[in-house]
């Protein structure tokens, strides 16, 4: 799989971190681990984005709450689109 993942934003709700970036899967790939810089994750979104946001369903692959950065997600081929994780 070959994704590629961003942080754009980092900062606090509460007493959780909260992150904020993008991701985007090339060569036909169906996912992949979007590491979010958290140790902890508490809850992980996916808001999907572009021509793929209507063909599939992209779903998080994960028992959340996670001990651990990388979230594997399931997207249609070549999905993108922006996550947001709280954690610790």
């Amino acid at each position: 799989m070959t994704i590629a993942n961003t942080i754009d934003y980092r900062g606090v709700r509460g007493d959780s971190k909260y992150m904020r970036g993008t991701y985007t899967v090339t060569d036909g790939a169906t996912g992949g681990d979007v590491d979010t810089g958290l140790t902890y994750c508490k809850s992980f979104h996916l808001s999907p984005t572009g021509a793929t946001k209507s063909a599939t369903t992209e779903t998080v692959n994960e028992t959340v709450i996670l001990a651990g950065a990388a979230i594997t997600i399931v997207t249609p081929a070549n999905g993108v689109g922006i996550w947001e994780a709280t954690g610790y």
